[in-house]
């Protein structure tokens, strides 16, 4: 199986995951985008909010074995618009970081459910979460990224 139809198969989950529509539906009024291959210098606008971007960032062939399973890093991105803030006296809270944790969540674990019972699959690591490098020129927004390292058979 390619690492193409992998992403493939990631991105179909997410753009038809039921809890990911009714949230968008519900904080942002509209779907999902779901980009495959994502270009990282060049992410989509943020007029494409909400988006996930999915991409496969280098595979390995360890020596473990012999030579028969190749493991990759698939890299989730989730982004959406700022929305606002919230002022309690003194203390202004940007409502946006509470959107990207709770839409980032429902987008990360439907990844790793994917990756997990995908008949390729050995096993999953989750190795990284944090912002993410890319660089989208239409702030404000929010950016969550997750990489998953996984291993199938070659």
């Amino acid at each position: 199986m390619k690492l193409s139809k992998i992403l493939s198969d990631i991105a179909v989950a997410v753009a038809g995951d039921a809890a990911i529509e009714t949230y968008c539906q519900a904080k942002f009024g509209k779907s999902v985008s779901v980009y495959v291959h994502i270009d990282q210098k060049n992410p989509p606008s943020m007029t494409k909010c909400p988006w996930v971007g999915l991409t496969v960032q280098g595979y390995r062939i360890p020596s473990e074995n012999n030579h028969k399973v190749m493991q990759f890093d698939v890299e989730g991105y989730v982004c959406c618009e700022d929305n606002g803030e919230t002022v309690s006296g003194k203390v202004t809270t940007l409502d946006g970081f509470d959107t990207i944790e709770d839409f980032s969540d429902l987008v990360f674990s439907t990844i790793e459910k994917t990756i997990q019972t995908s008949a390729t699959q050995l096993s999953i690591t989750i190795m990284d979460e944090g912002q993410t490098s890319l660089v989208i020129s239409d702030f404000p927004s929010w950016l969550a990224q997750k990489t998953f390292t996984a291993s199938k058979y070659v």
